[in-house]
């Protein structure tokens, strides 16, 4: 029988699991001109990547003017959200969960000469992240889209 200490248990052990593959020092920031690759572990997605697993669509800008303050501003209406770093053609973001506080580092790169923001979301700690980066990069390209020129 499943007893309240057991379940609190499993989610103790589940925890510092992921704690144990936590990086310190979050994988971001343009290698050689673009977003880092993701790692075989299936807690990131990013524009550009190839595989099934990891790849998801980039966000589409038709202006001249930089997407990157309207990203912004998406951002901060968030909870337990904050912008890192933020020039005209890059943004990295930390997005944390309510629970155990775990940190997901979010990029864009806006490509102006294509019109193409590329795109990138990807667990600090842990193996799987149950969808949560693929799901909230759908949300923040539909929010965005109603910002679109």
């Amino acid at each position: 029988m499943i007893t309240t200490l057991s379940i609190v248990i499993g989610l103790l052990l589940v925890t510092a699991g992921s704690y144990v593959h936590c990086q310190k020092t979050p994988q971001t920031g343009l290698q050689n001109g673009q977003l880092g690759k993701c790692t075989s572990s299936p807690n990131c997605v990013c524009s550009q990547n190839e595989d099934r697993t990891h790849a998801i669509a980039p966000f589409i800008w038709p202006s001249e003017e930089s997407p990157i303050p309207s990203l912004a501003k998406i951002i901060k209406a968030y909870p337990r959200s904050s912008i890192i770093s933020q020039n005209e053609h890059y943004l990295h973001a930390e997005f944390r969960s309510n629970l155990f506080s775990f940190i997901d580092d979010v990029e864009f790169l806006w490509i102006p000469e294509s019109h193409v923001i590329q795109i990138r979301s990807c667990a600090r700690c842990g193996y799987s992240d149950f969808g949560v980066n693929r799901t909230r990069m759908e949300e923040l390209r539909k929010t965005f889209d109603t910002y679109r020129p």
